[in-house]
């Protein structure tokens, strides 16, 4: 039964894979360049944002991120002058 079920999900897998794959090669045909530069600035934000994702690691308790390297930054405050309430 177990490998039936394998079995199973792997057609589905290939059958969603190959629609995939048809439907970008209809719209690649439709659209032209328009098309291809659309995906690769898609892409493009996602490779961003995991670059910029914080790392970190799943442990049994929980999400943990990991400590910055170097010191933090500070910002500068700004004082002003007036009546202290």
């Amino acid at each position: 039964m177990k490998k039936a079920k394998s079995m199973i999900a792997f057609v589905f897998l290939v059958v969603l894979c190959v629609s995939a794959v048809w439907a970008e090669c209809n719209l690649a045909m439709r659209f032209g360049i328009l098309f291809s530069i659309v995906s690769a600035s898609a892409l493009l934000a996602v490779l961003v944002a995991l670059v910029r994702a914080p790392g970190g690691y799943e442990a049994k308790n929980g999400f943990h991120m990991r400590a910055r390297r170097g010191p933090a930054r500070s910002r500068p405050v700004l004082a002003m002058s007036g009546s202290r309430s």
